[in-house]
């Protein structure tokens, strides 16, 4: 299915000339299947193209786990369910707007909270929009508290904000345009085995740089499988250069048709040693989502679409159960990363390597 997408994606009369402000005589789009050697470009939009894969109904369990630099840690229950306005990719790539018209809305979520107990019943349901470089619109939150029977709409923050509390601000949650930013390819390399990798992988290593000088982040160094285009791993740099966050993430063939889709998010803030795991399963493709199920005033019915089995939950009884620290791979690309781990983080990462060591 994947092969199938992607052959499609760069339909020469989807992408006018310039359209995303790239050197369209590099990225050849009439001449896709590229074959290596790649552009930074290319892998950009191969990468986009996978990160949210193209099918209407999407439904999910997930754990979010957050433990800050102290080890006061947060579990949340949730079940979530995603309507997309699309069944392609080229809807997203025609500007024009002939599938899909700039500025409607092209995926709508819900997030409906099992655990803890004071967050039972609260909703939360965003809108994102299809967007072009002429057309922009900011995604659109609302949020069903129960105790109140109210649904609210919550005002859009800076996209440098936490989503619901967590450190994922709202472009680390619903993603940003390739043609928002520009690309360089830094050179290939071999990611190891970790807590999320499962067995080293070969990736492609772009830097992104955002076209906003006012943008909160400097820059982004992404590790791109060169086989399936997963993003792996994703170094964030503030404006100053400094290392902010490490992301890494795992997709894996889901549901009954085996598409490939996320299980894992871990988001490591260097700089305040706050973590953050998402842990998500039970992914399936197969539903039959209405609309109507995806408006405001629908939260108020506190309708969940099937019975959640809260005891298959992978709870974890103390931060010494998340998955290891990404590493920091030092000496790689060394012209582009650098940084200073801050003391008192150093300080806790030495702490946790000794309590591993003695477990």
């Amino acid at each position: 299915m994947l092969k199938r997408l992607l052959g499609l994606l760069f339909a020469q009369a989807m992408i006018p000339a310039l359209a995303f402000g790239l050197d369209m005589k590099t990225l050849h789009p009439e001449a896709f299947p590229w074959k290596p050697p790649y552009t930074a470009d290319q892998i950009a939009f191969l990468e986009d193209a996978t990160y949210f894969p193209a099918v209407k109904n999407y439904d999910c369990d997930a754990l979010e786990i957050e433990v800050d630099a102290r080890g006061y840690m947060r579990q949340r229950a949730t079940m979530r369910k995603r309507l997309q306005q699309y069944e392609d990719y080229r809807d997203l790539l025609d500007f024009k707007g002939v599938t899909l018209k700039p500025g409607a809305p092209k995926r709508k979520d819900i997030i409906f909270m099992l655990t803890p107990p004071q967050l039972k019943n609260q909703t939360l349901l965003s809108w994102t929009y299809k967007e072009t470089p002429d057309v922009r619109k900011m995604v659109d939150w609302w949020i069903y508290i129960p105790a109140l029977r109210q649904v609210r709409r919550l005002a859009t923050g800076e996209r440098s904000d936490g989503v619901a509390g967590g450190d994922m601000t709202y472009d680390d949650i619903v993603g940003r345009e390739p043609f928002d930013e520009t690309h360089t390819l830094l050179g290939e390399d071999t990611l190891p085995a970790d807590g999320i990798i499962p067995e080293p992988v070969g990736c492609y290593v772009i830097k992104a740089v955002h076209t906003d000088p006012g943008y909160y982040l400097g820059k982004r160094i992404v590790w791109i499988d060169k086989k399936r285009f997963i993003r792996w791993r994703e170094e964030q740099y503030d404006k100053k250069g400094d290392l902010w966050k490490i992301f890494e993430r795992r997709m894996e063939p889901q549901g009954k048709d085996a598409i490939l889709d996320h299980t894992n998010w871990y988001d490591w803030n260097v700089k305040k040693h706050f973590r953050q795991w998402v842990r998500i399963f039970n992914v399936t493709h197969e539903g039959n989502f209405k609309e109507t199920e995806f408006e405001p005033n629908f939260l108020r019915k506190e309708f969940t679409w099937r019975v959640p089995d809260i005891g298959a939950y992978p709870y974890i009884k103390s931060p010494k159960d998340l998955p290891k620290l990404p590493p920091l791979l030092e000496g790689r690309f060394p012209s582009e990363r650098k940084w200073e781990i801050p003391e008192e983080t150093k300080r806790l990462i030495e702490k946790e390597r000794k309590e591993d060591k003695g477990a």
